[in-house]
């Protein structure tokens, strides 16, 4: 798992459901043209659930074996492992008449043949009720919590310790959303807490993160303009604040910062071929640090998805964006994401993957750049609506450059899992 990008991540919670609310609203967004691979209903082997009457409830288990080549990403002095990860999961979906409630609770334990120290727990739980107050209105209420641990092979990784780096995440947010005809306006508000566990080093010394520990609020307002039941004008407003825990003389500057960010677009399904949302923009984050200043710059968020034959699916997404940093203990950086990803359906219970992935990470108050790439391979194969098995292979390649450069690193991981639903 890489490290969130935490304002992104709160506006995509935010908007999430955005397509499948305003369907149900007169004149607000296009009809589902066209299915993803990975989006459709395969009714021979979709798992039944568990229906308790009003909540179907979709348990599941996945046992996953996995062989790396640099199991600490270290450019010198690699060391391989084979890593046994245990993932039970249950989601849950009402099935009431007018209101709907969507949640999940999962977790990932890892435990590694001969790096005991890497091994790590993570867990999830998180749910959202929505609410329809009439034909045209809604309000959603949605919480989460989360065990996360920064994986290594992160760009922003702090690969300093004996051990991960893991934190806690807590968040809870707010949306109401209405239709006008074809206008369609949602507002929103966020609150993120993240608190880290600190480090130890080769010595057995302390490395404090409690210098990472801060409070994020995002508000949000969104708003859509069907031209066509195919395509929408989107524009979307945020502002958000970062308050940090400590604060000098406990640390040496404050980090904490507010920003801004604005963007513009369109959502459309483009005669039946193509399918997304692209907005660009402008981003504003004013740190009270004088050593970071302002980072500003171009907003982008977008997803495309290509549809060249039903049996295949070509995703391209992009992102940038402000993201926190603690590289030099104080710290900010501009992060830009880009990916294609293709699935094929070479039979109904046979999908094969491919996807590259460009990460880099423009380090603000430092002289360094990160550059990272990411390649997956990948099939999965259902055995039946209960029983599935998949494999696949990722290539890992980050680079640094500048004064203040960080390691070079390679990793080649090789996976194979067997999957279980109810």
């Amino acid at each position: 798992m890489k490290r969130l990008m935490v304002s992104a991540s709160l506006v995509a919670l935010a908007f999430a459901g955005l397509p499948t609310i305003a369907a149900q609203a007169q004149g607000a967004t296009p009809p589902n043209k066209n299915i993803a691979v990975m989006e459709r209903v395969r009714p021979d082997y979709e798992p039944k659930g568990i229906n308790t009457g009003g909540l179907l409830m979709r348990p599941s288990l996945e046992v996953v074996a996995e062989q790396t080549d640099n199991v600490f990403a270290t450019q010198l002095n690699k060391r391989d492992d084979l890593i046994l990860s245990l993932r039970p999961r249950i989601d849950i979906d009402s099935n009431w008449t007018r209101h709907a409630f969507r949640g999940s609770i999962g977790a990932d334990t890892n435990a590694h043949q001969d790096f005991d120290r890497e091994d790590r727990t993570n867990f999830d739980i998180g749910g959202e009720l929505r609410l329809e107050l009439q034909r045209a209105s809604e309000v959603r209420l949605r919480g989460r919590f989360d065990r996360v641990t920064d994986p290594r092979t992160a760009l922003d990784s702090r690969n300093i310790g004996s051990e991960p780096v893991q934190y806690d995440r807590t968040g809870a947010g707010a949306s109401f959303g209405h239709t006008f005809n074809r206008l369609r306006l949602v507002g929103s508000v966020d609150w993120n807490k993240l608190e880290y566990e600190n480090l130890r080093d080769a010595t057995g010394a302390v490395i404090n993160q409690r210098q990472r520990d801060r409070d994020e609020m995002t508000y949000g307002l969104r708003g859509e303009y069907a031209l066509s039941p195919d395509t929408r004008l989107v524009a979307e407003a945020q502002y958000n604040t970062r308050d940090y825990d400590l604060q000098p003389p406990q640390v040496l500057e404050t980090r904490n910062s507010e920003g801004q960010e604005y963007r513009v677009g369109v959502s459309s399904d483009f005669a039946s071929v193509w399918r997304g949302e692209v907005t660009v923009g402008y981003f504003d984050q004013k740190y009270d640090s004088r050593r970071i200043g302002d980072v500003d710059g171009v907003a982008l968020r977008g997803r495309l998805q290509w549809f060249p034959t039903q049996l295949t699916t070509v995703t391209l997404t992009g992102d940038r964006g402000s993201q926190e940093s603690d590289i030099g203990q104080v710290g900010a950086a501009i992060s830009t994401a880009y990916s294609a990803t293709i699935d094929h359906e070479l039979r109904r219970n046979i999908i094969v993957s491919g996807s590259v992935r460009s990460d880099a990470l423009d380090f603000q108050g430092i002289d360094r750049e990160d550059q990272g790439v990411t390649a997956r391979v990948g099939v999965e194969y259902f055995l039946n609506r209960n029983v599935g098995v998949f494999g696949g292979y990722r290539y890992t390649d980050v680079s640094s450059d500048g004064r203040d450069r960080d390691r070079d690193f390679k990793e080649n991981r090789v996976t194979l899992g067997l999957r279980l639903k109810i």
